[in-house]
């Protein structure tokens, strides 16, 4: 879907996100929970990628409610 949006910051955020999650393990432990998901959001946040994550929530929004995919930082 990245390529759904020409808005680079919002691309960046999701990316650093990704990034997160492998920073955290979470891809080698399966750890596909909404914590996991705040986890790597805040983790980016700490980076400095705060405008990117607000880009990245703002273009690409939240998903399926019940999904892993639909979890808000609290």
């Amino acid at each position: 879907g990245l390529d759904a949006t020409q808005n680079q910051k919002a691309i960046e955020g999701v990316i650093a996100h990704e990034i997160a999650h492998r920073v955290l393990e979470h891809v080698k432990n399966g750890k596909r929970t909404c914590g996991a998901e705040r986890e790597a959001n805040a983790l980016i946040k700490k980076w400095g990628f705060k405008e990117e994550y607000a880009q990245a929530s703002k273009t690409f929004g939240q998903k399926v409610a019940g999904t892993i995919e639909s979890c808000k930082d609290e």
